[in-house]
């Protein structure tokens, strides 16, 4: 499972799944930048321009991600909900979306990212190892 240096943004109130998930996506390659609000998540992604993202529906307070969520579709940037709670929670816009369920299992992550970041219409360049934008 090549990550290809692929850029990934992480949206989780969790500073210790923070740490957790860009650890382990380091560790298989991937970029990673991550987000612990909404604001602070739109403002990484006009930074940051992520190859993909992993989104926690419930931020802190009443701070949801489908906003997040709503500019990565504009974008088309393919990202992944991570969550505890069942599909039906997720708006109707969203409900094909991917998700992690949370509490997760790393290998579960790498597969979602694996899958969601792979474009075979979007060969990576050889010499950098990204796809073209």
């Amino acid at each position: 499972m090549a990550s290809l240096g692929r850029r990934i943004m992480i949206v989780e109130d969790d500073e210790f799944l923070i740490m957790d998930l860009e650890l382990t996506l380091a560790a298989q390659g991937y970029e990673t930048v991550s987000a612990t609000t909404v604001a602070e998540a739109f403002k990484r992604l006009q930074e940051y321009s992520p190859d993909g993202a992993l989104l926690d529906v419930n931020l802190l307070g009443v701070d949801r991600s489908f906003s997040v969520a709503d500019a990565l579709v504009a974008a088309e940037i393919p990202f992944a909900f991570m969550t505890g709670r069942s599909r039906s929670y997720l708006p109707d816009r969203f409900q094909r979306a991917k998700i992690v369920a949370k509490p997760y299992r790393l290998d579960d992550v790498l597969d979602v990212l694996a899958e969601i970041t792979a474009s075979p219409l979007n060969p990576p360049d050889p010499q950098t190892g990204r796809e073209p934008r």
